[in-house]
């Protein structure tokens, strides 16, 4: 069964091959990539302006929920400074089986710490710390 899947696969890559080989990346990265990515940033930033002005109730669970499904369209996007940088697991910082969110946002809930009010501060703490997922933890 798995033989013919794997030739099953090889074959199907081979009669790709010349479609993929043609593919304009720039056309993708303009097209497909780039309108991604600006929504995800739009829908962050009205997260973040909602959360300066009401972080309670149906407006930034809204917001939240908004800014999640924007980076679910971007999150199969790994390569480049993406990847290079780390900001998919900044962004969102999972699987976690070892509670490594929780324990990393308690630590900052119970010391409270003055570094979450410091966008550049805060961009040296933890991962697990960081992103979607964090945002959406209750403590």
């Amino acid at each position: 069964m798995r033989r013919a899947l794997a030739t099953g696969l090889v074959g199907l890559t081979l009669l790709l091959s010349p479609a993929l080989a043609r593919a304009d990346l720039s056309e993708v990265a303009r097209t497909h990539i780039a309108p991604r990515y600006d929504a995800f940033a739009l829908t962050t930033r009205a997260l973040a302006d909602t959360a300066e002005s009401t972080c309670r109730g149906p407006a930034i669970q809204a917001a939240y929920q908004t800014a999640f499904d924007a980076w679910m369209d971007v999150s199969h996007i790994q390569f480049s400074p993406i990847e290079d940088e780390h900001l998919t697991l900044a962004t969102a910082y999972c699987p976690d089986p070892k509670n490594r969110t929780g324990r990393a946002l308690a630590g900052l809930f119970v010391q409270q710490d003055p570094v979450v009010a410091d966008p550049q501060a805060f961009a040296e703490v933890s991962v697990a710390a960081q992103g979607v997922f964090a945002l959406k933890r209750p403590l």
